[in-house]
């Protein structure tokens, strides 16, 4: 057992600083009784008891194990391995003897030290409790100035009193890793050989009396143990232990969400696929609907269409009947031979009319004929007459007859002319007085033929731009000038309109904005 050093820093002392241990108590360890136990620092204690027949099985290795353990001797390796040793010295039956008859196992046990300066103990005791049980956690330290120690008439009464000592002195306890170094600082406190720490027996030392049989690696092996340093090694072989147990389970994890991302990637493919078909289904069925919607719309626009036509063909269809009772009339008229025998005669005598008719006609012409020459004989007789006249001044008959043909053309083309000139001016008036109406231009021709029960405008004339914007709105708005606005809620007959025949129909319709009907243009 060693001492502080004399001027070491508070820090590295821990709690019990240089105080000395100055009694032991001990309660259900081994077969040690609960009496305590006073020791006298800085002087040599032999430890003998008495067993079943001579020392041996006398509890002197429990004891010596008991205060090493108490002094936080880094052998016992509590702060790595060895925690769950120090159950083996709690008592136990079978090793305390054959003449205890009716006693059980201990589950707990208590070591009790008082630490104090050999100057003044009563001044400066520091009383520090390890319990010791047989699950986890193992081993549990509390502690607290002055004496606490298990009084009482025996040694049963000292046992009861224990745990109720052990709780009284309050405070977090410490556990097995921390409790050597917040009580005894950062260097061991004692340095012991023991047989056997609990279960296990102890490796060879260099306190041990036959050290000089050591190689040089045992004597190192031994020195890192006296130093307490031994459970560096343990914790360093337990953390890469650790360490390869987690890289293993690592892999084995990184492996097994290789596989489960592969089965999810695989299942999430399926979701798509079969959201995809879903999509392709759904959108095929509407595709479908709309198709026989389109269908039925069309048909009753061919229904109206053709009720449409019927109307427009009835007063043809009437004059075709009435023709066709006229011809059956004349085919009547043919089926009868007396009929027809004077219809060949009355077509002879009006042809014999006819002849003669030509034939006076010649004669006539011949007559003309004789007269034309006359004239002519005349014409020169007059020329003849006028030959002492100028006929340049006035040009010549050839020439007075072109005149009069290119006077008699151009006076044509004026009257064409006037004739073109009045209808434009029509036209204008007539298109002057749409405008004024808000009907010009193609919006104007549907608006018309829309009829005057529906109240359609054209967007150009229903539109109006301030004049910050117009320079941007006029070139959004050209596409559509011809476009017509007709109010949600009126039915517009579309065979009404006659736009069918114009090649720009579909650009127009387009435009006419039929809540009602949009579907069937």
């Amino acid at each position: 057992m060693s001492t502080a050093l004399p001027g070491a820093p508070a820090e590295r002392l821990g709690v019990i600083e240089s105080r000395q241990l100055i009694a032991v108590q001990t309660m259900n360890i081994a077969r040690l009784t609960a009496h305590p136990v006073c020791l006298i620092p800085e002087t040599f204690i032999a430890v003998t008891g008495m067993g079943p027949v001579d020392s041996n099985e006398s509890g002197k290795t429990s004891f010596l194990s008991a205060v090493s353990l108490l002094l936080g001797d880094p052998e016992w390796r509590v702060a790595g391995t060895g925690a769950a040793s120090v159950e083996a010295l709690l008592f136990e039956p079978v090793t305390a003897g054959a003449a205890i008859v009716g006693a059980t196992a201990a589950s707990e046990g208590f070591v009790a030290g008082v630490f104090a300066e050999p100057d003044d103990p009563v001044a400066t005791a520091h009383t520090v409790w390890m319990k010791i049980s047989s699950t986890r956690p193992y081993l549990q330290v509390r502690h607290a100035p002055g004496m606490h120690l298990a009084r009482g008439a025996d040694d049963r009464e000292r046992h009861e009193q224990a745990p109720a000592i052990y709780r009284a002195l309050g405070g977090e306890p410490l556990g097995s890793t921390e409790f050597a170094h917040a009580l005894y600082g950062r260097s061991p406190r004692v340095l012991a050989y023991v047989a056997s720490r609990g279960r296990v027996r102890s490796r060879p030392s260099l306190l041990k009396l036959d050290a000089g049989t050591f190689t040089p690696e045992q004597i190192g092996d031994a020195l890192i143990t006296l130093t307490g340093r031994a459970a560096l090694f343990d914790r360093d072989q337990q953390d890469r232990r650790d360490l390869a147990d987690k890289q293993s389970e690592l892999a084995r994890h990184i492996e097994r969400d290789k596989q489960q991302t592969a089965q999810e990637d695989e299942i999430l493919r399926h979701v798509q696929i079969r959201h995809r078909l879903r999509s392709q289904a759904d959108s095929a069925a509407a595709h479908w609907r709309a198709y026989r919607a389109r269908a039925e719309l069309d048909t009753y626009a061919r229904a109206e269409s053709a009720q449409a036509l019927l109307a427009d063909a009835a007063p043809a269809r009437e004059e075709a009947s009435a023709e066709l009772g006229r011809y059956r009339q004349d085919l009547e008229a043919l089926s009868d031979a007396a009929a027809l025998r004077q219809a060949v005669s009355d077509t002879g005598q009006a042809l014999a009319q006819r002849k003669q008719a030509y034939d006076t006609a010649v004669r006539q012409e011949g007559g003309l004929e004789r007269d034309l020459g006359d004239i002519e004989r005349q014409l020169r007789e007059s020329r003849n007459q006028a030959a002492g006249y100028d006929l340049t001044r006035e040009g010549t008959a050839a020439e007075r007859a072109r005149k009069r043909d290119e006077l008699q053309g151009a006076l044509s083309a004026a009257g064409q002319s006037l004739n073109e000139a009045q209808a434009e001016a029509d036209r204008a008036a007539q298109d002057l007085e749409y405008a004024e109406q808000g009907q010009f231009g193609l919006a104007g021709a549907v608006i018309r033929a829309l009829g005057p029960d529906v109240p359609a405008v054209s967007l150009a004339d229903a539109t109006r731009l301030a004049p910050d914007t117009r320079h941007v709105w006029e070139a959004r708005l050209a596409p559509w000038r011809e476009a017509v606005c007709v109010p949600s809620g009126h039915r517009v007959n579309t065979m009404s309109l006659s736009v069918f025949s114009w090649p720009w129909r579909r650009d127009l319709v387009s435009c006419v904005g039929l809540e009602d009907r949009r579907d069937s243009w």
